[in-house]
């Protein structure tokens, strides 16, 4: 699958070079992340994993899993998010629901989003071992609850995993906003979903 073919250095060149996804007229494009950045972002979340502090590596076991399935997947934040324990197969992953824009937990809108897709074995294990290690509370039954035992909330996710891991991997610039001057992530958690699609279409895959 896609992570094999990242970290074992199957692919020779880089399917996402100078590749962009116009979203609309008004919109800036999509910048997708090269098979190195990639390469540094799950090198970024192993590293924080096995962090030596325990506060740092403890929810990072989790988010770790998280980032491993996303780059494997091409499984929206939103998705991963509200994954159910019982959509987790023996070799991939059903997707039947998902967070909304109100936060709540909700069935895809089209039967389109409805959908199975193969996932890693060592992937799908990385998974498994969270969910069987996983102490915490789980009221929802999720793949990867809350601290409370809900689901997370994608922007909680977005700061406390995302922020974090954009440094960690290096992938941040410098940018002035109104005089001040700020670190920008150079990606969203949406860019791994826009490089699994890239590599789908390098490998002539049906998206």
């Amino acid at each position: 699958m896609l992570i094999e073919m990242v970290t074992q250095g199957v692919l020779t060149t880089d399917p996402a070079a100078r590749v962009t996804i116009q979203r609309s007229r008004h919109q800036e494009p999509v910048e997708i992340p090269s098979i190195a950045e990639v390469k540094s972002i799950l090198a970024a979340a192993d590293r924080l994993a096995d962090h030596k502090y325990k506060y740092i590596s403890q929810p990072w076991q989790r988010y770790r899993a998280m980032i491993y399935l996303a780059s494997d997947s091409g499984l929206r934040p939103q998705e991963y998010l509200a994954l159910p324990t019982a959509d987790l197969l023996e070799r991939g992953i059903r997707v039947t629901q998902a967070v909304s824009r109100s936060n709540r937990i909700e069935v895809p809108k089209s039967p389109a989003a409805r959908r199975y897709l193969p996932v890693s074995t060592d992937v799908l294990g990385m998974t498994r071992h969270y969910v069987d290690r996983h102490e915490g509370p789980n009221l929802a039954g999720l793949v990867y609850p809350g601290e409370h035992g809900g689901h997370q909330q994608y922007g909680h996710f977005s700061k406390r995993c995302w922020r974090t891991l954009m440094t960690e991997a290096g992938l941040v610039q410098e940018k002035e906003i109104d005089g001040e001057k700020r670190l920008e992530n150079l990606y969203t958690p949406y860019s791994l979903r826009h490089f699994y699609a890239s590599m789908l279409i390098t490998n002539n895959k049906d998206i």
